[in-house]
């Protein structure tokens, strides 16, 4: 990912940070335009929401899951196919690129999160749990 930052001429605009710590973490919020969460698989991550919290539109590979509903292309950031650097790459171009479109997703984030419950997060853990125990049973049954 970092090369097709450079390639695309974004080093200066684009900064990845991997771990950050929780005390770090507004700071990382507040300096940043937009949040990626490139994951090859997260059944529910904490983080999209907390983000969002902050007014960030958000990139999601596909393979976040439990997430995607928060997501309104165009609206609140994007989802794209995950190990698609391509689609990747030119979300990442068109939105740091626009800033009228990055305002639009910032406020289409806001209006998002101020209809987010707890609610939301609980279906998600939920959600999370069954799909879990669903590929548990299915193991167990090719085993026997």
């Amino acid at each position: 990912m970092e090369s097709e930052i450079a390639k695309l001429g974004l080093r200066d605009r684009v900064r990845v940070l991997g771990f950050v710590n929780d005390s770090q973490l507004p700071g990382a919020y507040k300096a940043a335009d937009l949040f990626v969460l490139p994951s090859e698989y997260d059944p529910c991550p904490l983080v999209v929401p907390e983000a969002m919290f902050t007014g960030l539109p958000v990139l999601l590979s596909d393979a976040v899951l439990g997430r995607l509903d928060m997501i309104t292309p165009g609206e609140t950031g994007y989802t794209y196919r995950c190990g698609d650097e391509a689609a990747l790459s030119g979300y990442l171009r068109q939105i740091l690129q626009d800033r009228v479109a990055l305002q639009h997703l910032k406020e289409g984030v806001a209006r998002r999160m101020e209809r987010w419950t707890g609610e939301e997060l609980r279906n998600c853990w939920v959600s999370a749990v069954e799909r879990g125990l669903a590929v548990t049973s299915e193991s167990r049954q090719s085993r026997q």
